[in-house]
């Protein structure tokens, strides 16, 4: 998860080209596609509600604003940045039936600070919760947040 530059980026696809940002968005929503189809039935949680897994139900949870909300809201940190750390973090946590991020915690990671930023920005997502019978119910999503590699500086 390292790279051999680094670079000042605000926002993790600000210099990026079009085709990339758009390439990446269809991988990512491919991704989070595979991630909640790939989970199925319910279970109960630690306080014994019952959550569902994507597939079993009607509706799955939908991030309101999509993953460009996602990418609206990291920012890449000044000390990952200055270990040239990049990467996709991937959050678990628990879409309520009110459609907030609950239990959120890491799944796959790397540099600390990219773990705090990704965990930050699930947790201001608001969410479709996913629905049974028309009825919204809790489950559970898996959600990338990506911090890409520097773009490599032009040399003139």
């Amino acid at each position: 998860m390292m790279s051999p530059s680094s670079s000042n980026l605000a926002l993790p696809v600000a210099a990026t080209s079009r085709r990339t940002v758009i390439s990446f968005l269809i991988a990512s929503a491919a991704a989070l596609t595979l991630v909640l189809s790939a989970c199925g039935g319910s279970k109960k949680t630690a306080e014994g509600l019952e959550m569902y897994i994507a597939d079993s139900v009607d509706t799955p949870p939908k991030i309101i604003g999509g993953m460009n909300k996602v990418y609206e809201l990291t920012t890449y940190p000044q000390d990952a940045q200055e270990v040239d750390a990049y990467g996709t973090v991937w959050v678990r946590g628990i879409v309520t039936v009110r459609g907030h991020a609950t239990r959120l915690r890491i799944v796959q990671g790397g540099h600390r600070s990219l773990e705090r930023v990704a965990l930050d920005v699930v947790s201001q997502l608001t969410f479709e919760p996913a629905k049974i019978d028309k009825g919204p119910v809790p489950s559970e999503v898996e959600i990338p947040v990506t911090f890409p590699p520097p773009k490599p500086e032009d040399e003139s």
